[in-house]
């Protein structure tokens, strides 16, 4: 693990500590590694990957009636052409973000059984 991860992941413990979230875990590591306890009902992605990316590499930490949440800025048609055909990802939602002028879409996918 590089210097750099490290600081990110020990600022995010600390935030987990301040803040008093019982129910955060912050894993410091490859994520298509992890096998966590248990699985999780939302797994959110900010600037992680393609949709396809992310998709493949964090499926296995949703419940199997959890929700994969990925935050995009233009809506993402070609990405969205891309998702396998076991995932449902029409629930597309345009965000509006106070003070910034640019396009912001959250897409929340379901993967089928």
């Amino acid at each position: 693990m590089n210097d750099v991860s490290e600081k990110k992941g020990a600022f995010l413990r600390q935030a987990v500590i301040e803040l008093g979230l019982s129910n955060a875990t912050v894993h410091i590591g490859r994520v298509e590694d992890w096998r966590p306890a248990e699985s999780f009902a939302v797994v959110i992605s900010r600037g992680f990957a393609s949709l396809v990316d992310f998709l493949a590499g964090c499926r296995h930490l949703a419940a199997p009636s959890g929700v994969l949440a990925a935050m995009k800025g233009a809506y993402p048609r070609a990405e969205l052409a891309q998702v396998p055909a076991d995932c449902d990802c029409r629930d597309v939602r345009r965000l509006r973000v106070p003070l910034l002028d640019a396009e912001r879409h959250l897409v929340l996918c379901r993967i089928g059984s």
